[in-house]
C-alpha cells in the first residue's frame, strides 16, 4: 500500500468570493460544519504524516481550538501551521522542503472536498499506479480525485484529440492546469515552483483564482473509475444539482466553539435508490464505465444541458439507451422549447470544437498550450463563457500575427 504525506492549506471562512446561482440558499451552511466534516473525512485516508496550513479569519477563529484538537486527534503524525500558503515563496519553500522518492503528495486547497468512499481501495489503485504511470508517460502526471464528472468529461475531447490513453484500466488525459484534490509525486510538485510565474500575484492553489495558475502542457491526469471524493457544494458550476452530483449538507455540525454533532451519511451504491433521493444523502458513483447509465449521466454533463434533461438522463432511460437515443428522447418528448434550442446549441458547439482538435490531429499539427488548457478547463466551467474565451484567443493572435 502506497502511503500519501497529505499537505492541506485553506482559509477557513465564511465569507465568500462568490456564490454561484443554483447555489445561493446554500449560504445558510456554515463553512467550518463544511470544512470539519472534509477534515473529520481524512481519519480513514492511508496518510503517512500530514501538514495543516490553516488560516481563520475573524468569523471562524472561535473554533480554532476545536479544529486543532481534531487534528490531533489522528493516528497519523500532523503539524499544524497557522497560516495557509498565498505567496509563491511560501510554496517554493514547501517544495523545496519536499525530499524526491518520498511519499507521494496528497494536496487539498479546498475546505469542502470530502472523502466519501467506504474503503480506500479505488485511491490505493491510483496511488500505486501513479509513478509507473507516470514513468511510462515521461511527463508530470497527477491523480485527480475529485470533480468526479468533470474529470470523466474531458474524455471525449481527450479522444478527439489523439491524447487518451488507458494504462491499467485508468484513463489518462491532457492537463495543463491541475484542479481540485490532486495526488502527485514529490518530484512533479517540485517542478511546478523551479521558476515564479506568479507576476508577484496571489496564489492559494494551483488553479489560481487570484492570478496565474500552474501550467504545463505536457502533463498528464489520471483519476478515478469510482467517485472518492465529493464537492459539498455540488456540481451546480456545471449545470448538474441533481442526482447522483447533488449538494451534501455536511454530515459535522458545530454548535458550540468546542462542541460538535455527527451524523452519519446514509450511502447507496445502487443506481436504482437514485430515484429514491428522499432516502438517501449519498448516492455513491460505482464502476465506471461498467454502469450504462452512469455513461448517460457523465454523457449529459459533457454536453453541458439542462438541469432537466439530466434529471430525465438520471431517473428516466433504462441503460440499455444509446447516446442517440437519449438526443432524440429529449427533442420529441420534452415540451421545454427553451432546453430544446439550448441542448441543439450545446451539441452544435461540442461538435464544432471535435471537429476542431480531430482536424489538427489529422493535419499533425501541434496544439497549442491555449488549446490545451481550454480542454483542460473546459469541463469545470460553462461552454459559452469558454468557448468565448477560447475564439477570442485565437482572433488576437490572428490580429496580431497580420499586423506583426
Amino acid at each position: 500500500m502506497e502511503k500519501l504525506n497529505l499537505v492541506m492549506t485553506s482559509l477557513i471562512t465564511e465569507k465568500r468570493l462568490k456564490v454561484h446561482s443554483e447555489t445561493v440558499g446554500l449560504q445558510t451552511r456554515k463553512r467550518i460544519d463544511l470544512f470539519l466534516s472534509s477534515l473529520k473525512s481524512l481519519e480513514n485516508l492511508p496518510i503517512e504524516k500530514a501538514e495543516f496550513y490553516l488560516e481563520f479569519d475573524v468569523s471562524t477563529n472561535i473554533y480554532k481550538n476545536l479544529i486543532h484538537s481534531e487534528i490531533q486527534k489522528f493516528s497519523f503524525k500532523s503539524e499544524i501551521n497557522s497560516f495557509r500558503f498565498e505567496k509563491y515563496s511560501h510554496w517554493k519553500e514547501h517544495s523545496d522542503s519536499v525530499e524526491n522518492n518520498s511519499e507521494l503528495i496528497l494536496l487539498l486547497t479546498y475546505d469542502d472536498h470530502i472523502f466519501i468512499d467506504e474503503n480506500n481501495d479505488e485511491i490505493n489503485f491510483l496511488s500505486s499506479n501513479l509513478r509507473k504511470i507516470e514513468t511510462h508517460l515521461e511527463q508530470p502526471t497527477y491523480a485527480a480525485i475529485s470533480h468526479f464528472p468533470e474529470t470523466h468529461g474531458l474524455i471525449t475531447f481527450a479522444k478527439a484529440m489523439g491524447k487518451y490513453h488507458v494504462i491499467n484500466s485508468i484513463p489518462v488525459v491532457p492537463c495543463v492546469i491541475p484542479i481540485g484534490a490532486v495526488i502527485i509525486s514529490p518530484e512533479s510538485y517540485k517542478k511546478w515552483w523551479v521558476n515564479d510565474f506568479t507576476e508577484g500575484k496571489k496564489i492559494v492553489s494551483p488553479e489560481n483564482p487570484f492570478g496565474p495558475s500552474v501550467m504545463d502542457k505536457n502533463a498528464w491526469q489520471i483519476f478515478p473509475r469510482n467517485e472518492i471524493f465529493r464537492h459539498l457544494d455540488g456540481y451546480s458550476h456545471v449545470r448538474i444539482n441533481s442526482r447522483p452530483y447533488g449538494v451534501l449538507k455536511p454530515n459535522y455540525l458545530t454548535v458550540s466553539s468546542n462542541e460538535f454533532l455527527h451524523s452519519p451519511f446514509i450511502i447507496s451504491d445502487q443506481v436504482s435508490m437514485i430515484k429514491s433521493e428522499n432516502n438517501y444523502d449519498l448516492i455513491m458513483v460505482k464502476n465506471y464505465p461498467k454502469l450504462e447509465l452512469i455513461k448517460d449521466v457523465l454523457f449529459a454533463n459533457q454536453l453541458r444541458i439542462s438541469l432537466e434533461s439530466i434529471k430525465y438522463i438520471a431517473t428516466k432511460f433504462p441503460p440499455y439507451y444509446s447516446k442517440l437515443q437519449l438526443i432524440l428522447f429529449l427533442i420529441l418528448k420534452s415540451n421545454n422549447r427553451k432546453l430544446l434550442l439550448q441542448t441543439f446549441i450545446e451539441l452544435l458547439s461540442i461538435f464544432t470544437l471535435k471537429t476542431y482538435f480531430l482536424s489538427k490531429k489529422i493535419l499533425k499539427k501541434n496544439y497549442s498550450t491555449n488549446d490545451l488548457r481550454f480542454v483542460s478547463m473546459f469541463s469545470s466551467h460553462k461552454t459559452t463563457r469558454f468557448i468565448r474565451i477560447f475564439l477570442l484567443n485565437k482572433l488576437k493572435r490572428i490580429i496580431g500575427q497580420k499586423f506583426s
